[in-house]
């Protein structure tokens, strides 16, 4: 129990100082992005449509709001990831390490748990912004392309670290985080799954009224 504490402590304050230090410019770049997309909706509306019909714009508020969320979630893994990260001189001197709760020298590391859980959210999120594209792939097919964003996530995370020497190149942060991005997806199908059946049931039940 001491050391599941222990490992609760570690994440939290972990969460909580990356939540800290990018929450304000986080704010601001999805504040941007969701006037961004608004403008931009609005404009090629009205430009298809050819008159001032806005019937349809409660529909892309809520579009943008889940876009704003998205990318501000983003914001606060590239943060971690990249901006906060310090300077290294040889980013893969521990390319084949990080795979354990232990560091070399005995000490407890969350970082792998930390890995699994970074794009858990990322992968969740995209299922959300992008579900109306989801009802023409089948479920399986879906999973598929939300996997293989948290992979090509969590591949540019590390090229880019690489390439910058801002952090280091793992394997270990590869498979974490694409492990994070397959569960994120597999959640999100799975929610989607239960709320189209909970939405025929109720349609069932009315009409046999």
């Amino acid at each position: 129990m001491d050391q599941l504490y222990c490992i609760y402590r570690s994440i939290e304050k972990s969460i909580c100082s990356t939540i800290s230090a990018s929450f304000p410019s986080a704010c601001i770049v999805s504040f941007l992005a969701f006037i961004s997309y608004m403008v931009l909706r609005l404009f090629f509306s009205l430009h298809k449509n050819r008159s001032k019909n806005f019937s349809g714009v409660s529909g892309m508020v809520y579009q943008g709001v889940w876009t704003a969320i998205f990318i501000f979630y983003t914001y606060m893994v590239l943060f971690r990831t990249w901006i906060a990260r310090k300077r290294w001189e040889d980013p893969l001197d521990k390319i084949f390490g990080g795979w354990g709760l232990y560091t070399e020298k005995g000490n407890l590391t969350t970082e792998a748990i930390e890995n699994v859980m970074l794009l858990f959210p990322f992968t969740f999120l995209l299922g959300i912004l992008l579900r109306k594209r989801w009802k023409k792939y089948s479920p399986g097919l879906a999973f598929r392309y939300l996997a293989l964003s948290g992979f090509f996530m969590s591949l540019t995370i590390e090229t880019v670290q690489l390439l910058l020497k801002r952090g280091t190149f793992q394997f270990s942060d590869l498979f974490y985080n694409t492990t994070g991005g397959i569960l994120g997806g597999a959640f999100y199908l799975t929610i989607r799954r239960l709320r189209f059946k909970i939405c025929a049931c109720k349609w069932q039940s009315k009409h046999k009224k």
